[in-house]
């Protein structure tokens, strides 16, 4: 079982906290930890820096199309990042605990 960790970053507390609870509440997430981040970036042509919140959803890797499209419908932003990155090593018991705390991934259609 492949489980994956899922990261967007945004800038208001609130959207923070919907998204994370609508991922978990929905079961496409066993958790969402949300952090305070500083970020510089290019912006419509210009430096910018900003706070922001990183959000990370612990998951499964077949849950990842779903989670990304329900993140990128709730998103305030523009252009966000939203990508995952492949958990590797993970110890037993946090593994098994994901996989109690997600749905199983919809069957592929033929």
């Amino acid at each position: 079982m492949e489980l994956i960790a899922v990261i967007t970053t945004v800038e208001k507390a609130e959207d923070a906290k919907r998204l994370a609870r609508e991922a978990v509440e929905s079961r496409l997430a066993a958790c969402a930890q949300l952090e305070l981040i500083e970020s510089t970036y290019f912006w419509d042509g210009a430096l910018e820096d900003a706070r922001e919140i990183r959000i990370t959803f612990k998951t499964r890797a077949g849950l990842w199309p779903e989670l990304k499209t329900r993140i990128l419908e709730l998103h305030p932003y523009e252009t966000p990042a939203v990508y995952s990155l492949e958990v590797v090593n993970a110890n037993e018991p946090y593994s098994e605990w994901v996989l109690q705390n997600t749905r199983e991934p919809a069957p592929c259609p033929n």
